[in-house]
C-alpha cells in the first residue's frame, strides 16, 4: 500500500477503536463501523504529513462514521482500503493488528504496558 492522498474524502472501517469508554459518543465503542475520511485537521500532539509536498498543512485524519460519530485517525486504528478486506472478519483483523503492535513494541525496544492500547 502506498501513501494515503488526504485530498479527497474516501471510505474507510475502524478496526479498533482506542478512546477510553468515557470518551465514546452516542454510538458507543466504534470497532467495525465504516465511515468517511474527510481530510486532514489540526490535532494537537499528533502530527501527518500531507501527500503534496508542497501543501504545509500538519495536521491527523478526520472520521465521520455512518453512525454519524467523528472519530480522529490518531485515537483508532483504520483500514483505508475496506473494500479490498471485506470478507476479512473483524475479530481476525483485530487479532493480527494486536500482533502487529506487539511486533512494533519488540522492534522498538518499548515495554508493553497493559494500560495502553
Amino acid at each position: 500500500m502506498g501513501e494515503i492522498d488526504y485530498s479527497t474524502p474516501f471510505t474507510v472501517r475502524i478496526i479498533q477503536d482506542c478512546r477510553y469508554p468515557e470518551e465514546y459518543g452516542p454510538s458507543g465503542k466504534l470497532d467495525g463501523k465504516y465511515g468517511t475520511c474527510l481530510g486532514l485537521y489540526e490535532f494537537p500532539n499528533t502530527w501527518k504529513k500531507a501527500r503534496n509536498p508542497d501543501n504545509v498543512l500538519k495536521a491527523n485524519p478526520l472520521i465521520l462514521t455512518d453512525s454519524g460519530d467523528y472519530i480522529w485517525g490518531a485515537q483508532c486504528w483504520w483500514d483505508p482500503n475496506p473494500k479490498e478486506n471485506s470478507a476479512i472478519p473483524l475479530d481476525l483483523l483485530q487479532r493480527v493488528l494486536e500482533l502487529h503492535k506487539k511486533l512494533l513494541r519488540k522492534q522498538s525496544g518499548i515495554e508493553h504496558d497493559s494500560s495502553l492500547n
